[in-house]
């Protein structure tokens, strides 16, 4: 009976996608729904159904099921992790910030501070 509270997934990439596919054997009239709390939408998810969303963005949880049914989910996301380690030439931020000098920190200290508005001009306005 897979279900989540009310969260967002902060080791993801910001601007990155997770797909959540629910499976099992449950009425999805009566619970699953999967609550996109900042778009204020509750969207019915039964077995089967896939959705993408960009997880570190946006607070997500779903609706528990009934007693006696099965649901589970399979989340697969894009960690941010991995895009900073490429980024940082196969190092880490630690490694890597402890050789710059104070005019390669003070730029890669305005790269973090505009990094948000940056991977929000990667989403479309619908």
């Amino acid at each position: 009976q897979t279900a989540c509270d009310i969260h967002t997934d902060d080791k993801n990439r910001s601007a990155g996608m997770c797909a959540i596919r629910a499976s099992g054997d449950f009425d999805d009239s009566k619970g699953g729904h999967i609550v996109l709390w900042d778009l204020n939408l509750v969207v019915r998810f039964p077995a089967g159904s896939t959705i993408l969303i960009p997880s570190a963005l946006i607070r997500h949880s779903n609706v528990p099921i009934q007693a006696g049914e099965i649901r589970y989910s399979v989340t697969q996301y894009t960690s941010g992790h991995l895009f900073q380690w490429v980024e940082n030439n196969f190092h880490t931020n630690k490694t890597v910030v402890a050789t710059m000098d104070m005019e390669e920190r003070v730029f890669r200290q305005l790269e973090n501070e505009n990094r948000w508005d940056n991977y929000l001009k990667e989403y479309r306005v619908w």
